[in-house]
């Protein structure tokens, strides 16, 4: 079974157990942490980016889904 997580500001620790790549998706670059939790493939996305370096308005919504894809 594999989850993908798409989170808001402070459950990105979540991400901390993982390692973090860089997803590559048309609009725009997208950084995801991958991490086993509890014999669980888990993709963890921060909505904002891990330095909460996106305001609300330029969260780019469809990169995030496909990376998670």
């Amino acid at each position: 079974m594999r989850v993908g997580l798409i989170v808001g500001s402070g459950v990105e620790v979540l991400a901390q157990v993982g390692r973090a790549t860089a997803v590559l998706t048309p609009f725009g670059s997208v950084e995801v942490a991958l991490a086993k939790v509890g014999g669980v493939e888990v993709a963890v996305l921060p909505r904002h980016g891990f330095t909460h370096s996106a305001p609300p308005h330029r969260v780019s919504y469809r990169a995030n889904v496909v990376a998670l894809r």
